[in-house]
């Protein structure tokens, strides 16, 4: 169950395009942004009982997402969570990386978009 989204990406822009891309198939849901994975880890773990929906951007100041994967790995039975990678990051070793990683759901290349989405929601 999806209680609230999360769109966690260091560049304003590009949380605000995401924001207008998302909101339509998630009216009734609230859209959290996040601008490092510092945030959002700490957000997550102050309320675990949330089903979150999270797009997460590799590449970001503070904590990067990968290093926020990990850290959630020590809560991974406590949280629900449901993690599409979206990243401008077409490297195949960024790629395997995150298809073996347990949090991985997909990896969708920037810019996030309707059919995107529309894929995930299947």
């Amino acid at each position: 169950m999806i209680d609230e989204l999360l769109l966690i990406d260091d560049d304003e822009i590009t949380n605000f395009v995401n924001r207008n891309i998302v909101e339509p198939f998630f009216q009734n849901t609230t859209i959290s942004l996040f601008y490092n994975g510092s945030e959002a880890l700490d957000y997550i773990l102050s309320n675990p009982s949330v089903g979150y929906l999270i797009f997460l951007d590799l590449n970001m100041p503070v904590m990067n997402g990968w290093e926020f994967l990990e850290a959630l790995l020590p809560h991974i039975d406590k949280l629900h969570l449901t993690i599409h990678i979206v990243s401008s990051s077409i490297d195949p070793e960024d790629i395997n990386r995150a298809k073996e990683h347990p949090l991985f759901e997909s990896f969708i290349e920037k810019p996030l978009d309707h059919k995107a989405v529309k894929k995930i929601l299947k």
